[in-house]
């Protein structure tokens, strides 16, 4: 086991809007959000998922929430930089281990760069 943050510089810190997609229309969701500072705006059959820098992640948040627009979601989360394949056994692991982290009452959040096959 690593120390605290010893895999941090593998992921980079992000601001993260989720959104139904039935709330707003991609054209009018997309052009506000990008003015507002955003990174880049995700469309999924599920909804949007507006990814910000830190720093512009509340006056997108705000612009959002000026337009009457719902948000499921907002908060910073760890994005990987590179993903890491996983099957068979090694997967099975991996996810017994981040279940165990994810019971433990003094674990705060969750982070992982594997890709589960």
């Amino acid at each position: 086991m690593g120390a605290t943050n010893s895999v941090a510089w593998m992921f980079s810190r992000k601001g993260v809007i989720n959104i139904e997609r039935t709330r707003v229309a991609e054209d009018k969701l997309m052009e506000l959000a990008i003015e507002a500072g955003a990174e880049d705006v995700q469309v999924s059959e599920e909804g949007y998922e507006i990814i910000t820098a830190m720093t512009d992640f509340e006056p997108v948040r705000k612009a959002l929430v000026a337009a009457k627009i719902a948000l499921v979601s907002a908060e910073f989360v760890s994005i990987p930089s590179q993903m890491v394949q996983l099957s068979g056994a090694k997967a099975e692991s991996m996810q017994a281990l981040i279940e165990t982290f994810e019971e433990n009452d003094d674990v705060q959040n969750v982070f992982t760069n594997a890709d589960f096959q």
